[in-house]
């Protein structure tokens, strides 16, 4: 009996994506003459945009798996092997976490040295790194999860199809790998069309900390490979946002000398 389109893990991909585009794309031109971006990134918008964000990372993946498309064993929450987390996740994770915290405090030294952020943005932006962390790490989760489950679903190879059946059984033979990096691929698509990231690069702060999540989708993406352990990534990201925004905060900059 064929599947329908509602149940199929690569249309809650795409649908997710368009989505995203279509949403993002939609304010900008609604807001775009009214408020510019840093005013929408930390003013009264800000905080709107960023619940209208948040219940877009959580709610997709809680409906995939209340409909039976995803498992919480595909998004990484439970079924996890913990020798294998133990054995290498963990040696991986200090790496990970230490490598970029490294390259962000030689980063940060770079910089004009002047005055760190302080006072109300720098404790909200404390406060909301652990539930950020979370809300992204749920969502690049859902994309992989969804990219892996489609491409578990590929047909088995037709003799006929040589070349392209031989790329598919290698697929097949590790869809949890090749979903992963496709649910990367994903990600970088529905950031890249989103005007709003495109324009966070004109603004301090902003900037560096797409890159920095940037970063963390990349090496999160790879731990996840390697241990299947959602719980382990998010613990990377926390401790890498979280001691960027408290301990390590970048000094105020200009933003007529930033944009030079």
């Amino acid at each position: 009996m064929p599947v329908a389109p509602a149940s199929q893990p690569i249309t809650w991909l795409v649908a997710s994506i368009i989505v995203a585009i279509a949403a993002g794309s939609a304010t900008w031109l609604a807001l775009r003459r009214r408020f510019d971006d840093a005013t929408f990134a930390h003013g009264p918008m800000g905080a709107l945009g960023w619940s209208a964000t948040a219940l877009f990372h959580l709610l997709p993946p809680l409906l995939a798996i209340r409909y039976g498309v995803l498992s919480t064993r595909d998004l990484g929450l439970n079924g996890i092997d913990w020798q294998r987390t133990l054995s290498g996740g963990l040696m991986l994770s200090v790496l990970l976490a230490g490598g970029m915290l490294a390259g962000w405090l030689l980063y940060r030294r770079s910089l004009p040295q002047g005055e760190a952020t302080s006072g109300l943005p720098r404790l909200l932006a404390i406060v909301r790194a652990p539930v950020d962390a979370l809300l992204h790490q749920w969502h690049w989760a859902f994309y992989r999860a969804a990219a892996a489950a489609a491409l578990a679903l590929l047909p088995l190879r037709a003799p006929e199809w040589a070349p392209l059946g031989y790329a598919v059984d290698i697929i097949r033979g590790d869809p949890i790998y090749w979903g992963a990096w496709l649910g990367l691929a994903a990600i970088g698509i529905e950031w890249a069309l989103n005007p709003f990231n495109r324009a966070s690069f004109r603004r301090p702060h902003l900037r560096e900390t797409v890159l920095r999540r940037a970063a963390l989708a990349v090496a999160t993406t790879g731990l996840f490979i390697l241990t299947h352990n959602l719980w382990l990534c998010w613990s990377v990201h926390l401790v890498v946002e979280l001691l960027a925004e408290a301990s390590f905060p970048l000094p105020i900059q200009r933003v007529d000398d930033a944009d030079r």
